[in-house]
């Protein structure tokens, strides 16, 4: 990966953490592909995942209600977190995603817990059972 490429990635996702839903309906292959791409070239010791939320008073907010932004369901939410997974390459890195915005809690070490990881999220959806929307604030 070279300097421009890293730059452009870097204009996507934040180093020490990632958004899962920041790239909608649309683009969350690419948000999910790209972050992991990131985080395998910097392999920080920590990577944080909250899930996006849409506060009002926002341009987010305001684009959502116009219909411009499709947010993630649970389920979608869990698939772009298990591609991340997938395609990280951070051998050390703490990986959490058990902030309040998070549909479920998950942790572990890259890559060593990388199976670990998978199953939990195989878990919850198989279960089916997430943080209702009222708990996800902060």
């Amino acid at each position: 990966m070279n300097d421009n490429d890293m730059n452009r990635l870097l204009e996507e996702v934040r180093p020490e953490g990632d958004l899962p839903g920041l790239g909608g309906k649309k683009r969350w292959r690419e948000h999910a592909l790209n972050s992991a791409k990131v985080i395998s070239a910097i392999k920080p010791e920590y990577v944080g995942f909250l899930t996006l939320m849409v506060e009002p008073g926002t341009e987010l907010y305001d684009q959502y209600n116009r219909g411009e932004v499709e947010l993630l369901d649970p389920q979608e939410v869990l698939d772009e977190t298990e591609l991340f997974i997938r395609n990280v390459d951070a051998e050390g890195t703490v990986f959490r995603a058990n902030h309040a915005s998070n549909y479920i809690a998950l942790g572990g070490t890259l890559n060593a817990e990388r199976d670990k990881i998978l199953e939990q999220i195989a878990e919850s959806r198989r279960r089916s059972k997430f943080r209702p929307d009222i708990f996800r604030g902060i």
